[in-house]
């Protein structure tokens, strides 16, 4: 906590944070009954301390995801909303398109949708998704090569990115652990966040964020690509009183789900 902060304003200032995920310099000022300048001050040093991440006009709460829950842990957690999100997603291929989808429960919903197209061809790390494909419905789907990570059933490493280097694809469908307009897209796992970064490296269309609006302003260790390089956020609803405006400042469309 910054010494120039006085406790109680500062915890306040947490408290409305951890409650609303997003506040205005002008609301924090109207209700701590203090100045402009002295809120930004507030705000600039708790940033500074990691506390939250300032915006344009405010500051978003941060929420550390600095641990990664077991694949199957995952795929039980906001279950109907990674479904429907996966529909949307699946939606936005077209046909003849040449599709990136990673690891992740999320993207396990996408394949699962695009079961039965067969003009549509997706090159995947995500074993899960591919053994649950079966014969897969028509649709053409290569798997990469690499290491396996049994703790999300994903492969990984230097083979893996080898690979890659020889595909180029006209969209790229990524989970992600955390997203913000600050950080961009993160993953608590460098070895995952390495690959996923390779495939937006190799995509030459549209990179299109899944996410579940319990994702929205949170951060994780690695990066895997700044916001700047995201062009749609499909996500469920909108997570509350946060302002997705930022979003769309740095070019990001935003899809609901529901």
């Amino acid at each position: 906590m910054g010494n120039d902060i006085p406790a109680a304003r500062h915890q306040k200032i947490i408290g409305f944070l951890k409650k609303n995920g997003f506040v205005r310099v002008e609301e924090l000022s109207r209700i701590l009954d203090v100045s402009l300048l002295t809120i930004r001050r507030d705000l600039d040093r708790m940033a500074e301390e990691g506390l939250l991440q300032r915006t344009h006009g405010g500051a978003v709460f941060v929420q550390p995801n600095r641990v990664e829950l077991l694949y199957a842990r995952k795929g039980e957690q906001h279950k109907e909303e990674k479904a429907a999100i996966g529909k949307m997603a699946a939606s936005l291929v077209e046909d003849d398109d040449l599709v990136f989808i990673n690891s992740g429960s999320t993207a396990y919903h996408v394949l699962m949708n695009l079961a039965g197209r067969p003009k549509v061809k997706v090159v995947t790390n995500n074993v899960a998704a591919v053994v649950d494909l079966e014969e897969a419905a028509g649709l053409e789907v290569i798997l990469v090569g690499g290491h396996y990570r049994p703790e999300s059933h994903c492969l990984v490493g230097s083979l893996s990115e080898l690979i890659l280097n020889g595909i180029c694809a006209t969209k790229a469908i990524i989970g992600a652990d955390g997203i913000s307009v600050e950080l961009g897209i993160t993953s608590p796992v460098a070895q995952e966040a390495s690959v996923t970064a390779k495939m937006l490296e190799r995509t030459n269309g549209q990179v299109i964020v899944i996410a579940d609006n319990s994702k929205i302003g949170v951060v994780s260790n690695f990066v895997i690509t700044p916001i700047e390089n995201v062009d749609i956020l499909v996500t469920n609803r909108k997570p509350n009183n946060l302002d997705l405006q930022d979003f769309a400042k740095h070019g990001v469309r935003v899809i609901y789900a529901d």
